[in-house]
């Protein structure tokens, strides 16, 4: 079986027709969940997560199969691997016949208090470093560093004075979300796919996960040792989708070439 991804637009299941639909097609336990989310943007982002589990268990040969929930609280089955995870209005979820995990975010402002929690020291430092380089010269060097800094919408570097702060005209220009918030949520999502991966809950903190990027992106965990050697092996392919950032933590070098996006009839 090849690896796969599924996602779905919930904004999709807006039609009330639509909507009833397809919740009456999910499993009770699901349907259950759905009618106990309070708003309607919870309703339709919960049936979507079972609209693209539904699909990837199909995928993977295991329709109907009984979903067991571990008591760390990860879904799993027998026959294949999956993960899931949603934001705003997004579902999406992996699919392979070993371990994955995936995450996907929206940009969004990194306080300072959350950055000293929830990011290490060097992970840290190389961000800040990053706010102070020539991007354009040194990113074709670091493929990985490309990665993690695609559609960050830099500023050039020209547009800082000699003290490095930006020029009144930079100001101007600024976009919503700063460069670092759009890192450090790549970096984020990340972490969260290591600790979903390891499907540990939050007993695997993410400021135990130290992301390194080379020739690729890396993880080592501080304080883990029963988990070092696991991590050591892991990969992480990532995506793209307007604003969100997507990771997926595997294996494998290259998990899926592109995401399948699920079109409701």
């Amino acid at each position: 079986m090849d690896n796969k991804i599924f996602a779905i637009d919930v904004n999709s299941l807006a039609d009330s027709a639509v909507f009833a639909r397809y919740l009456e097609k999910q499993r009770p336990e699901r349907r259950d969940q759905v009618n106990r989310m309070k708003f309607d943007t919870g309703k339709r982002l919960s049936l979507g997560a079972g609209i693209v589990t539904e699909r990837a268990l199909e995928y993977a040969g295991c329709t109907g199969a009984e979903i067991i929930i571990t008591p760390e609280g990860k879904p799993t089955v027998k026959g294949c691997e999956f993960n899931l995870s949603h934001t705003e209005n997004i579902a999406i979820c992996a699919v392979s016949e070993r371990p994955v995990g995936i995450d996907i975010e929206r940009p969004r402002q990194f306080s300072g208090s959350l950055i000293r929690k929830a990011f290490t020291p060097d992970e840290i430092q190389m961000v800040e470093g990053l706010m102070h380089t020539d991007l354009p010269a040194v990113l074709p060097k670091i493929p990985a560093l490309m990665e993690l800094c695609r559609n960050t919408n830099p500023i050039p570097y020209a547009a800082k004075d000699d003290s490095g702060k930006l020029s009144e005209n930079a100001k101007s220009i600024l976009p919503t979300d700063s460069m670092s918030d759009r890192i450090y949520t790549r970096l984020w999502t990340v972490k969260e796919s290591v600790m979903k991966w390891f499907g540990l809950g939050l007993s695997l903190a993410p400021e135990h996960i130290q992301v390194s990027v080379r020739e690729d992106i890396r993880v080592m965990l501080i304080g883990e040792p029963k988990l070092s050697k696991q991590a050591g092996k892991l990969r992480f392919t990532t995506y793209d989708h307007g604003e969100y950032r997507i990771t997926v933590c595997s294996e494998q070098a290259a998990f899926s070439d592109k995401i399948e996006w699920i079109q409701l009839a």
